[in-house]
């Protein structure tokens, strides 16, 4: 099971997964740096939706956060219809879940389904450790070496 929280588990001060609020300046950062490339080029060269969308599943999950579909749609970077299809496709992979809103019947919310949460997760650790000076390395990952392989026990 992911150590990220469950949608609305947390305020948006309290403790959040993992790494907290590191995990979360991971993903801003990773979101931010996606942006920045489209000031240099052209947006769709890049465009990337499925990841975007997974990107922000995560950091709102861990944030405590609800994230309907048409928020999602525009997270994503792409035309509204594009990223309704990989909505439905990362559905259909078992990546997300869509749950009505109890309050609004119009909108749905979107979530990262426990295994893509996970996986989410696995990354993101092993993103930061890699990019991470080694001393940090072997503290995140105590069973690897500085070079990043892992150790035998």
């Amino acid at each position: 099971m992911a150590n990220f929280p469950l949608p609305g588990a947390y305020g948006r001060s309290s403790q959040r997964g993992y790494f907290g609020s590191a995990m979360v300046d991971q993903i801003s950062s990773l979101i931010s740096a996606r942006r920045h490339r489209s000031e240099y080029f052209r947006s769709n060269l890049f465009a990337d939706p499925a990841w975007d969308i997974l990107l922000d599943l995560a950091r709102a999950r861990l944030e405590g956060r609800h994230i309907c579909i048409s928020s999602l749609c525009i997270a994503a970077a792409v035309p509204p219809t594009t990223a309704l299809r990989w909505i439905n496709s990362l559905t259909a992979e078992g990546l997300l879940t869509k749950k009505k809103d109890p309050m609004d019947a119009r909108r749905v919310f979107v979530t990262l389904t426990e295994s893509a949460a996970a996986s989410m997760e696995e990354y993101l650790v092993s993103d930061g450790s890699r990019r991470a000076e080694p001393a940090v390395r072997s503290t995140l990952l105590p069973n690897r070496s500085p070079s990043g392989e892992r150790n035998a026990r």
